[in-house]
This record gives C-alpha cells, sequence and structure tokens, in this order.
C-alpha cells in the first residue's frame, strides 16, 4: 500500500510537469488565438483542478496521519483523479490544431501511453454504502460540516 502511495505522488508530479509543459506550449503555440480556443482552455483547466483537488486529498490524507477507515476511500478518489487527468489530456492532443506538436506532446507527457483505470463500481459502491451509515467513517469526512438533522 505504501508502495502504491508512492507512485501516486510521482505521478502527480509527472502530470503537474506535463500539464507545464504543454500550458507552456500552448500559449507559444496559439498565443492570443488561445481564448477564441476555449474548449481547449477548459480542458487545461479541468486537468489543473484534478491536480488541485489530487493534492488535497493526499495532503489531508497525511496531514490526519493516514487513517486506515480513509485509505480505501483516499484509493478511489486518486484513482478516479488519475483517470480523469489521462482523459483530458488525451481530449487536449487530439484536438491541438497542430498534429506534429500534439504527438511530441503526448510522447513527452505519456512516453509508456496511458495506463490509468477509475476505480471499480464495485468500489464506488461499497464506499457509499458506507457513508450512508451513521459510523465513525463517516464522521471523519464530515468533520467540520454542518448537517442538518
Amino acid at each position: 500500500m505504501q508502495h502504491e502511495r508512492a507512485q501516486w505522488y510521482r505521478l502527480l508530479a509527472s502530470y503537474s510537469q506535463g500539464f507545464a509543459l504543454v500550458g507552456d506550449w500552448t500559449v507559444a503555440f496559439r498565443g492570443g488565438d488561445l481564448k477564441r480556443k476555449q474548449r481547449l482552455s477548459g480542458r487545461m483547466a479541468d486537468i489543473l483542478s484534478d491536480l488541485y483537488l489530487l493534492s488535497a486529498v493526499l495532503k489531508r490524507y497525511e496531514d490526519e496521519g493516514r487513517n486506515g477507515d480513509e485509505g480505501a476511500l483516499v484509493d478511489a478518489i486518486v484513482k478516479d483523479h488519475l483517470y480523469a487527468i489521462e482523459q483530458s489530456f488525451a481530449a487536449v492532443f487530439a484536438n491541438f490544431p497542430n498534429p506534429v506538436l500534439s504527438w511530441v506532446m503526448r510522447i513527452l507527457v505519456f512516453p509508456l501511453g496511458r495506463h490509468q483505470q477509475p476505480a471499480t463500481d464495485r468500489v464506488t459502491y461499497r464506499l457509499a454504502r458506507a457513508v450512508m451509515k451513521p459510523v465513525p467513517f463517516r464522521d471523519l469526512l464530515t468533520a467540520g460540516a454542518l448537517c442538518p438533522v
């Protein structure tokens, strides 16, 4: 499990570098025309938001002492966000106006291809069921939130 978490941090760093590279090249290539390509910039925003949410989940998990009860939930969240990041990058590359530059960026960001899979429906269902019961696990997740009774 610890090895898997170390891999998450490596992927987060790698995808952050990929985002910076693609962002820089997009601005350099598209310049002022980028504003008219709102779908392209929207996909880049999706990547950035997934990177932010992923880092926030991992930071909270570390700050709270890697609580074992939250481990399965963190695993599912991380898998979903890594998959979403790869899908957004793929959409950027597929719709980039310069096919040669798109191919180069794809090779630099994913030299071995895309391999992430989201959490399975079974895992998601099991976590949703666990959160619906009034147990300590739910209290961990909702600490500080106002929940009307």
